[in-house]
């Protein structure tokens, strides 16, 4: 599980760099603090990528959508998180977030107990991955509602 993750991370990074390289105005927006702490986590366990993820966090590649919205609308909800702001721009899930949560609590409770190296059932994977396709729309349509 370890090599795939590194594979996965070193991976991502090679991607936002080679897009970094073709449009030097790039930005990698995110809700929350979550992607920042992983990425220096993961450079941290595997030492890799060091470089890359130095100058991702000195150019500000890595934009919070959480804290802009924060610093810029009063919204009519009781807490800004991505779920709740999701009404202002007409976002709807497709995966239901109780079997988002179910998913979540499996993988959890795997990785507590040591995960040891049975295959996430398929209906766990499924939720996970449409759980975070759709966190990466939502925050799209987040980020292109605050451009209006």
């Amino acid at each position: 599980q370890s090599a795939e993750e590194k594979s996965g991370f070193e991976w991502a990074v090679e991607e936002i760099m080679q897009r970094l390289a073709q449009h030097p105005e790039l930005h990698c927006y995110h809700f929350g603090g979550y992607e920042p702490g992983a990425l220096k986590r993961l450079m941290g366990m595997y030492a890799s990528n060091e470089e890359e993820i130095d100058r991702m966090l000195r150019a500000k590649l890595l934009v919070d959508l959480h804290t802009v919205f924060k610093q810029a609308v009063r919204a009519s909800v009781e807490e800004y998180s991505l779920k709740k702001l999701e009404a202002f721009y007409q976002f709807e899930r497709k995966t239901p977030l109780d079997v988002s949560r179910a998913a979540m609590r499996y993988v959890e409770h795997r990785l507590e107990l040591g995960w040891d190296e049975e295959e996430l059932p398929e209906k766990f994977r499924e939720a996970m991955e449409g759980y975070n396709g759709e966190d990466c729309l939502s925050t799209a349509g987040l980020r292109d509602w605050l451009e209006v």
